[in-house]
């Protein structure tokens, strides 16, 4: 079974790069083709654990898509503006998205029950997980890379690495913090989590992401508290985060001062403007025009679509390219709203709070961690992309999450119920008291 666990994870790493794939040689209805081929191969292999990794609850999510595709590809159809190819490129994009999620439901729930094996497919996946967080550095040691991926914001100083967007890859470095909590609670060892920590860091810095910088300070702060409420110290995790930054600032320096016979790291404008965002978000609490970057135009304009059909929304597609704002509303959740509906949009929520309260009963703390951070980087990847939904590596981490809370044991808490006539047992210290004395 270990060669089929590890055909898996070989499809983590091609999913992370799917997103470029899709960009450079624009074949996104070919790639959905073949990765729905693939997992039904997949799922072929781990049919025996289908059945039991639906327990965590991914039947919810199933029938969100089920019902998000159904409905809005109904309501679209009777739009003369929606073309018809792409309402059945999104469903073909949405049913490889099912079976996406399928896949890694039942592998989720194969990785928790497998032992030591799968402490090492995690230890396996984490890698791959900080490879894909690092491949940032493609774009800053090697310029040609934009080329190759056809990158218009690698000139402002912002790299995207394996993925079609520099924000895709800040979410990654987030959940790369995530997997990293998830082996450093199975062996105990903190290094994981500071190796995971840096990898996040790397990527949210040079991605300039003002989501992925924020979502990385929340999820290792977390992370660090479920870490310690497991009674594993941080003090070495913290020390080695401090002396690799201290050594990469450093090092950053002497590139600087090398480059420009003066010791000040170089940021170009874009850069400059962004980190005066995440500040004035942090510091002043402003979230606004200026801070979002106009992201709050797109919600509102995403919003009035969506008062034209609030029950069932506009349709697939719809959402794509806002006429006021130019392009997608940026918001996964907006873009649910609009296309779907309130009917949609509740079954999505339903779906990821069922997913919560599933975690919290179960009785393993590394799983725990692995679905409160997965969900965290869920939600931030929401309110960053409009393409979530069919973004396969967020497609994998629904169908981990979903599959290992499965996996793990669920803790019963009953309750022990005393009937009022019950007689009062005396406490283990009494002893009878001899006829005629007084006690």
């Amino acid at each position: 079974m270990t060669s089929v666990l590890l055909i898996f994870l070989s499809i983590i790493l091609f999913c992370n790069v799917n997103g470029i794939v899709v960009m450079i040689w624009e074949i996104n209805r070919a790639a959905s083709a073949f990765i729905l081929a693939f997992s039904l191969l997949s799922l072929a292999l781990l049919a025996p654990y289908i059945a039991p990794s639906l327990r965590g609850g991914v039947g919810w999510m199933i029938g969100f898509y089920f019902l998000f595709m159904g409905l809005g590809a109904a309501v679209a159809f009777q739009s003369p503006f929606v073309p018809t190819e792409a309402i059945a490129n999104r469903v073909l994009s949405y049913g490889a998205s099912v079976l996406v999620i399928l896949t890694y439901c039942a592998f989720g729930f194969l990785l928790v029950r497998s032992g030591a094996s799968g402490v090492k497919l995690m230890k396996i996946l984490f890698v791959i997980c900080c490879i894909s967080s690092l491949s940032v550095l493609l774009g800053v040691l090697y310029p040609p890379w934009a080329d190759i991926t056809k990158s218009k914001l690698a000139a402002a100083g912002r790299y995207s690495g394996f993925f079609a967007n520099p924000n895709e890859l800040g979410m990654q470095g987030a959940l790369t913090i995530v997997a990293g909590t998830l082996v450093t609670i199975r062996t105990g060892k903190v290094l994981w989590f500071s190796l995971a920590v840096l990898s996040a860091g790397v990527a949210a810095f040079y991605s300039f992401s003002k989501t992925a910088i924020l979502l990385s300070m929340v999820v290792s702060l977390v992370m660090a508290f479920l870490i310690q409420k497991r009674g594993i110290s941080l003090k070495n995790a913290f020390a080695i985060i401090v002396s690799a930054g201290l050594v990469l600032t450093l090092i950053s320096f002497v590139r600087g001062a090398a480059a420009r016979s003066e010791s000040r790291i170089d940021l170009t404008s874009e850069q400059i403007r962004r980190l005066e965002q995440v500040n004035a978000v942090l510091f002043e609490g402003r979230i606004d025009e200026e801070t979002t970057t106009g992201r709050t135009l797109a919600l509102q304009e995403g919003l009035e679509m969506w008062k034209k059909s609030p029950l069932v929304g506009n349709g697939l597609t719809t959402l794509d390219r806002l006429p006021g704002f130019g392009l997608g509303p940026h918001n996964m959740f907006i873009k649910v709203l609009g296309e779907g509906g309130v009917i949609c949009f509740a079954l999505m929520v339903i779906a990821m709070v069922r997913l919560l309260m599933h975690a919290l009963r179960v009785g393993s703390a590394s799983v725990q961690a692995f679905v409160i951070g997965g969900l965290l980087v869920l939600t931030g990847a929401f309110m960053v992309s409009h393409n979530v939904l069919d973004d396969r590596n967020h497609n994998a981490l629904m169908g981990l999450m979903y599959g290992m809370a499965a996996g793990a044991p669920v803790v019963v808490r009953r309750r022990v119920i005393v009937p009022k006539t019950a007689p009062i047992q005396p406490p283990p210290s009494y002893r009878p008291v001899p006829g005629g004395a007084v006690r």
